[in-house]
């Protein structure tokens, strides 16, 4: 884990949500031909953040580049 992962997660832990980092997503062969990356290695989630009391899952993938935009990015669940 990077040190801006570490950061997203501390920040995260502090403001009440379980966090976990690094983790691994296996897609079976289907799964991978359903989004177009037939040949895709194994995912991998930089931060996850669950708050049960907000009912919120949260996906953060950082990007530590300051040139690379956008360097984050926001989904919320309808």
């Amino acid at each position: 884990m990077d040190s801006f992962e570490q950061v997203v997660a501390t920040i995260l832990g502090r403001n009440g949500y379980w966090v976990r980092t690094s983790v691994k997503v296996a897609l079976t062969p289907d799964e991978k031909r359903e989004i177009g990356r037939p040949s895709a290695p194994r995912w991998e989630l930089d931060v996850v953040a669950y708050s049960g009391s907000r009912n919120e899952l949260l996906v953060v993938e950082c990007k530590s580049y300051l040139d690379s935009l956008p360097a984050v990015r926001h989904y919320r669940a309808r």
